[in-house]
């Protein structure tokens, strides 16, 4: 029996509302077949600390951070403030022993890294995440072309997300 938003999804040509939904689905595989139990929002979180700890990421953090301390404005005072809420994020994460949060390194106010415990959730992370798309496509014989179409969409939109991070006034 097909799924009864077969017809509505069919329908739909708005292309973020399907990449949403697509979203969705990863999340809700990956957090129903985790060895250990991560809300959305937790999910996030590893995710950026994976691309914050990358070389290149965390240069530009450096270079930011440094130019932000020197900023007159009163952005210091207010980084300062917000850093404390901010980290509250991460310490559920340090809670379960997937993370430390260490203060002060590296040019850095915070450095998050991940502990063996996190590193085999991200490796779980990744395994479910392969796993579901083969099972999303598995029925599909044209993956290779909608991998090609997804690439160069991806080309286009990361201009705005990379906009957008360029011009924040801090480092979170």
């Amino acid at each position: 029996m097909a799924h009864k938003h077969n017809q509505v999804i069919e329908n739909n040509e708005n292309m973020g509302e399907l990449i949403d939904l697509l979203a969705k689905s990863k999340e809700s595989f990956i957090k129903s077949n985790l060895s250990i139990h991560l809300h959305s929002r937790e999910l996030t979180l590893i995710a950026d600390i994976k691309k914050h700890n990358k070389p290149h990421h965390k240069k530009a953090r450096v270079a930011k951070y440094a130019k932000m301390m020197q900023d007159e404005d009163g952005i210091c005072k207010k980084y300062e403030m917000h850093k404390k809420i901010y980290l509250n994020r991460y310490k559920k994460l340090e809670n379960k022993g997937l993370i430390t949060i260490k203060m002060d390194v590296d040019d850095l106010p915070y450095e998050l890294t991940f502990t063996d415990k996190g590193n085999e959730v991200l490796n779980e992370i990744s395994e479910l995440s392969k796993t579901w798309e083969d099972k999303v496509c598995a029925d599909f014989d044209e993956k290779s072309e909608l991998i090609a179409l997804l690439q160069k969409v991806s080309k286009n939109a990361i201009a705005y997300s990379y906009a957008h991070e360029k011009n924040k006034k801090c480092v979170l």
